[in-house]
């Protein structure tokens, strides 16, 4: 599957990276992971996957989102408001 982080700097190239270029790139990762689960719904939906490969893609995309989180060093806050 893809790393999203790498991806968009791959397509992005920025001189230093700065927070605010990390949730940039952050939020486009979350945008391409719910792009993706939609896809694999309507496949799913369709009779054209599993509800179980279903359900592991997702959870492989998830991971990945997770992953490229963590690469970028964005930490969730303590509190929601």
């Amino acid at each position: 599957m893809y790393d999203y982080a790498h991806e968009f700097a791959l397509l992005h190239p920025q001189p230093q990276p700065t927070p605010q270029l990390e949730e940039t790139i952050f939020s486009e990762c979350m945008q391409r992971f719910a792009e993706r689960v939609g896809y694999i719904a309507s496949l799913e939906r369709h009779g054209r996957l599993s509800m179980e490969r279903s359900y592991l893609e997702i959870m492989f995309l998830w991971e990945q989102l997770q992953q490229s989180r963590i690469d970028l060093g964005i930490s969730f806050p303590s509190k929601v408001r």
